[in-house]
């Protein structure tokens, strides 16, 4: 069994990674330490693309638009009330940071007024069934522990 520990204590402020006590961009020299206690040091693979995925879906509501995007586009407001507790001004700049990173397609309807539907673009399609196991794998969790009670200072 090889145990992983950051050499580096820097860790930039406001990351994914930081948010969670890994550090981020020091990611290239680890330290191991095998089960004897013995170190080893060693180059990580750089870039890392789980941590990149994983940033790009820890994003603010990301993956609750995805999700409502899944089916078919919507509007605006749609997403809006399917979404919940979401502001305006927080979902139009998501949606705006997802359709620069080419998820998220944005087409203007010439109607009148003018109507603005949110579509997923192939790549965004490509997230579809990775959401899909997290909510089968969010659904078999609240089975097992459907009627158990909650222990003190846990969330539901």
């Amino acid at each position: 069994m090889v145990i992983t520990y950051p050499k580096v204590p820097n860790i930039p402020n406001g990351t994914f990674a930081a948010r969670r006590g890994v550090p981020v961009g020091t990611m290239g020299d680890m330290e191991r330490r095998t089960a004897d206690g013995k170190a080893r040091t060693g180059r990580a693979p750089e870039p890392c693309p789980l941590e990149g995925a994983m940033r790009f879906l820890s994003g603010a509501w990301t993956p609750y638009i995805i999700w409502y995007l899944r089916e078919h586009p919507r509007r605006f407001g749609d997403l809006r009330r399917d979404i919940g507790e979401v502001s305006a001004k927080v979902l139009t700049g998501r949606l705006r940071e997802l359709e620069r990173l080419g998820v998220v397609s944005r087409t203007v309807k010439p109607t009148s007024p003018p109507t603005v539907e949110y579509a997923l673009t192939p790549l965004g399609a490509r997230l579809k069934p990775i959401l899909n196991s997290i909510a089968a794998v969010g659904t078999d969790l609240n089975r097992r522990n459907a009627g158990r009670p909650a222990r003190a200072g846990s969330h539901p």
